[in-house]
């Protein structure tokens, strides 16, 4: 449902309608990290320019400060309810 590439294009994040957030490998296709943090859907991905850190928003309301290193999640943003 959102898909966007790190700096470098080495790494990507998508997010589905399952509200999984994964991190991936470009050349191998692996998974690095697969995270169900959304209730809802996600409707949104973003990269930091410096490529250190993504976000992901959610129709449940979140928003998500995420490691692209390791896929782990910094911190909750935003919960608008």
């Amino acid at each position: 449902y959102a898909v966007a590439f790190l700096p470098g294009g080495e790494r990507l994040i998508s997010g589905g309608l399952d509200g999984r957030v994964v991190l991936w490998e470009r050349d191998s296709g692996r998974a690095i990290s697969t995270k169900e943090e959304h209730s809802g859907g996600v409707c949104a991905i973003g990269a930091t320019p410096d490529g250190k850190n993504f976000i992901s928003g959610g129709h449940d309301g979140k928003l998500v400060l995420w490691s692209a290193t390791s896929g782990t999640k910094i911190r909750t943003l935003a919960e608008m309810t």
